[in-house]
């Protein structure tokens, strides 16, 4: 009998603590939505949600418990133990060797630490002094990447709030995993619509202070047509520089963050683009004169005050193909070339297996002075120009 009764208490216990397993997995929190992200009680019921999250909070794995942590920290209020936790998240090993490590999570950092500032001034000149203060802190290397913190705007988290919003709450209620969600887009939204006005500027005055820049140089060819062509170099390096050129007939003028590093590196950038492209008022003849005009840019390489006379070219596809014409006339200053996954006019392109793309149409649109992205990337009817034309005939008409 004893035994009976000791077998049924182990079982009930079993069966308790399965329970008990089960509604700590699947653990739910009340969350009311006021139906305006705007409305002084939703930003009341959020941070009530993020307080009850703190309390209980747990994750074996260090790094997202520690990623999560410091957010839920910063938006309780808890600007230390946030940043305690992102100071300590920087040092882990999955970050070690980043050339942006310093600088994870800056904009959470500089949201903390001008909260933090007891200066009694307008919370704008707050942020700007704590700003320059880590700016004046960190490499170079590490200021190239400041604008990737910054880049995802007020209205686009607030989009993704509302999206979430509608599909993750059900009876106003939401899973743990789903409130940490909320509550992490929630800080970074705050931050954004609290700084990224102030910290725009700030990161372009950095870039400005940091590299030479120019991109809208147009420059006059022998025949008397234009090429347009933008250039960058990092004001602290030498005099004279080798220079890395990209020649292509996509318009994208901006220099990215790849560039910037490789100016750092002691390289000068060039961007130049084939005739008609961007500012130059030709008319856009694709893979007809890439033979002369790379040449042309790399005269007038030759003849700038940052240049040590060497040229070196990258890029691919259409940019590949660019090398390989120059190639063809090899000017004395260029001394390698990396052409990668290159076109070949009259090979692969327009015509896949003998037979005619209409997708020349859809790149014809993205050669356009001004590239229509929306056009290109329609991925509703994209798929239209990469069949042969006798079945997208067939397709339009059924």
């Amino acid at each position: 009998m004893k035994t009976q009764i000791n077998f049924l208490l182990m079982k009930i216990t079993l069966l308790v603590l399965v329970l008990f397993s089960l509604n700590f997995q699947s653990q739910n929190y009340y969350f009311k939505f006021p139906g305006n992200i705007e409305d002084r009680s939703f930003d009341d019921n959020i941070k009530r949600l993020n307080d009850d999250i703190l309390r209980t909070y747990k994750n074996s794995d260090k790094i997202k418990f520690n990623d999560n942590i410091f957010r839920l920290y910063i938006l309780s209020g808890n600007y230390k133990k946030g940043l305690f936790y992102l100071n300590e998240l920087k040092t882990f090993p999955k970050y070690k060797g980043l050339d942006y490590q310093e600088i994870i999570g800056i904009q959470y950092e500089l949201y903390a630490l001008s909260k933090l500032s007891s200066e009694n001034k307008p919370y704008r000149d707050k942020f700007e002094n704590t700003f320059n203060e880590k700016i004046n802190s960190i490499s170079d290397r590490s200021k190239i990447y400041l604008s990737e913190f910054f880049k995802y705007t007020q209205e686009t988290l607030k989009t993704d709030i509302l999206k979430f919003i509608k599909t993750d709450i059900v009876n106003d209620s939401i899973s743990e995993s789903n409130a940490i969600k909320l509550c992490r887009y929630y800080i970074s939204y705050i931050i954004a619509k609290e700084t990224n006005h102030i910290a725009l500027p700030l990161i372009k005055k950095v870039d400005r202070e940091e590299y030479t820049v120019n991109d809208s140089v147009i420059i006059k060819t022998k025949s008397g047509n234009e090429i347009s062509l933008g250039f960058l170099k990092y004001k602290k390096g030498e005099n004279k520089v080798p220079t890395v050129l990209n020649f292509s007939i996509y318009n994208r003028r901006r220099f990215n963050n790849n560039e910037k590093l490789n100016s750092l590196r002691g390289y000068a950038i060039v961007n130049a683009y084939s005739r008609g492209v961007y500012l130059s008022h030709d008319e856009i003849t694709p893979f007809e004169f890439e033979i002369e005009d790379v040449n042309e840019v790399i005269d007038w390489i030759t003849k700038q005050s940052w240049s040590n006379g060497k040229v070196g070219m990258i890029g691919g596809s259409y940019d590949g193909f660019s090398q390989w014409a120059a190639a063809k006339s090899l000017h004395p200053a260029l001394k390698t070339i990396i052409p990668s996954a290159s076109v070949g006019f009259g090979i692969d392109f327009p015509m896949y297996n003998n037979c005619f793309s209409p997708y020349m149409l859809r790149w014809l649109s993205y050669v356009d002075k001004k590239t229509d992205y929306g056009i290109f990337n329609d991925e509703k009817n994209g798929f239209l120009y990469t069949i042969p034309i006798i079945k997208m005939e067939l397709h339009l008409i059924n």
